[in-house]
């Protein structure tokens, strides 16, 4: 039998489909769930905000943060394996992420510190001497001479020179 889409005997199917139908949201019920996503969202933070540092410090929250996170190892109850299995991720995907968000990020840096060396050259081979202009006054020892013979500076010959 053939449906006509006009049909009232055809079921009711909606025009639009909201994501919400698709994708359920990632319910942490338990408190336990909740710490073990706060954990991972620290060591993930601790990744991102330290991978250019340059302070002891920060450089050592950045590498037990990476050691932590690639880790593939599922001992303990907080490794990230652990976490990631309890609340729902795959620690994978994550880890792949990661290393791609940090190689874009290096990328972009590394762009920037390029077009940085290029303007600093741009900017230094446009520079000329500073001989001339409003500020520009001449040499103490032509000033003397200038005197010594009565002649102006402008009669002398005298380059500007800067002070």
């Amino acid at each position: 039998m053939i449906h006509d889409h006009t049909s009232l005997e055809r079921p009711f199917i909606p025009d639009a489909v909201l994501p919400v139908q698709y994708w359920h949201r990632r319910k942490l019920d338990e408190p336990w769930q909740r710490l073990m996503m706060a954990v991972l969202v620290d060591g993930i933070r601790c990744y991102q905000t330290n991978h250019t540092a340059t302070s002891a410090e920060r450089r050592l929250l950045f590498g037990e943060a990476a050691e932590w996170l690639f880790a593939t190892s599922d001992s303990g109850l907080f490794s990230c394996n652990t976490i990631c299995h309890a609340i729902g991720i795959d620690p994978e995907y994550l880890r792949d992420g990661l290393k791609r968000w940090r190689k874009k990020q290096h990328e972009e840096l590394r762009a920037i510190d390029n077009n940085d060396r290029v303007m600093r050259t741009s900017v230094r081979s446009q520079r000329r001497p500073k001989t001339g202009g409003a500020l520009a006054r001449p040499s103490l020892e032509y000033q003397r001479r200038a005197i010594e013979t009565g002649r102006s500076l402008q009669e002398s010959g005298e380059p500007a020179s800067v002070a």
